[in-house]
């Protein structure tokens, strides 16, 4: 379809009340503006712009401008679309407080994570920043940034191998979509999460051998499965003893 012929199209308040959200039909007034539809033959046949359609949709007429919107769009004076605007703007009201209160809670979710998880996490942000041309954070944004409450609840309860494999799943798409990032460097920064080494954002990146070695000795003495540690972990923890110590 062109561009004139789709802004040319015309909608029906029918089409327009169907897309609404389901969470509009909770509001105390919307039986009401549904009634003044039914009982009006002319709103039944309107048909409206493309432009006047999405006024409505997006609730962006104030009720002192409702003159000129039905001037404009040579709409009856019906008490229907000064309910309509009502009961849209409150909806959007409510999913912006929404919003906002779920920004809060993974916030809080977020700061009372472990201070070397969050440092590590980041540090991720700031890497990529560099990698990014316009110093964004995509694929920190998309993965590792929880975007729900569940999310940020599961991160609570995050197992260090669990931490692990998100970061692998992470550099695995950081190798994708930058070319600067390879895939030495992918396990350099998974075993400097491992062994709570926080990488520099600026070159040289890595940590300092003592560093590394000390770390290791560290948590290979609270890991060791003699002591009831984890096995798989303590492996982990000499992986990435070698891997730096190498790249040292």
């Amino acid at each position: 379809m062109s561009r004139r012929n789709h802004s040319s199209r015309r909608y029906s308040l029918e089409y327009l009340l169907a897309r609404q959200p389901k969470t509009l039909r909770k509001h105390p007034y919307y039986q009401r503006m549904i009634e003044y539809y039914e009982l009006s033959p002319r709103l039944r046949n309107l048909r409206i712009s493309r432009r006047c359609y999405s006024l409505l949709n997006r609730a962006t007429v104030d009720p002192q401008n409702l003159k000129y919107f039905y001037r404009t769009y040579r709409l009856p004076r019906d008490p229907f679309f000064p309910l309509f605007f009502l009961i849209k703007r409150d909806y959007q009201k409510k999913q912006v407080q929404r919003k906002e209160e779920r920004t809060a809670f993974i916030a809080g979710k977020m700061r009372s994570l472990p201070e070397e998880i969050i440092g590590f996490i980041k540090s991720l942000a700031v890497y990529e920043q560099r990698l990014h041309r316009r110093n964004q954070y995509p694929v920190w944004s998309a993965l590792i940034f929880p975007k729900t409450k569940k999310r940020a609840r599961e991160y609570a309860y995050f197992s260090i191998l669990e931490w692990v494999a998100l970061l692998r799943e992470y550099c695995d798409h950081l190798e994708e979509r930058y070319p600067a990032h390879t895939t030495a460097y992918s396990d350099q920064l998974i075993a400097c999460f491992i062994l709570n080494c926080t990488p520099d954002t600026e070159p040289p990146f890595l940590p300092h051998r003592s560093l590394v070695n000390q770390s290791y000795r560290m948590l290979s003495k609270r890991y060791h499965p003699d002591r009831g540690g984890n096995p798989e972990y303590f492996m982990k923890i000499k992986w990435a003893r070698d891997t730096l110590v190498r790249a040292c």
